[in-house]
């Protein structure tokens, strides 16, 4: 089965729902290292210092490099798969609603900023509220991943 890119009123149900997929799989697995970097700064303590009693980590910097020296390249990964499922899920669920509550909400082709905050807002709503692995396992899998150094 074919995919159809576009038809007269704009880009198809599926061509949004497969764009929006793979580009916020693409975007979330090239920011998981940032995001592994992140969570490993939030969650130091003043318990848990390095080899001079200081902080072990001292900015994304030198997160990434201690991660990379001391545990691998492959470890800025942890947590990829379900965070870029919760993502893609999320995300393609928001793009696919947006036009049609944007629709809904306003006949007017050029909406104003008004209808369209208030569409995505409630599209994001709808995304968060009805993705899969959101306040579930696919949560617990990555903050666990992330966490276990």
């Amino acid at each position: 089965m074919a995919l159809a890119i576009a038809d007269r009123e704009g880009p198809s149900s599926q061509w949004i729902w497969f764009s929006s997929f793979v580009c916020s799989g693409a975007t979330e697995v090239a920011t998981v290292p940032i995001d592994v970097c992140k969570v490993r700064l939030q969650v130091q303590s003043s318990s848990a210092v390095g080899s001079t009693g200081g902080p072990q980590y001292r900015g994304m910097v030198d997160t990434m490099a201690k991660i990379v020296r001391n545990e691998g390249a492959a470890s800025l990964y942890k947590g990829a798969a379900p965070a870029v499922i919760r993502q893609c899920c999320y995300t393609s669920i928001a793009m696919m609603l947006f036009p049609r509550i944007k629709s809904a909400i306003s006949d007017n082709e050029e909406a104003g900023f008004g209808t369209r905050l208030l569409a995505g807002g409630t599209a994001g709503a709808i995304g968060i509220a009805v993705r899969p692995l959101h306040c579930g396992p696919g949560t617990a899998c990555y903050s666990v991943l992330v966490h276990c150094h």
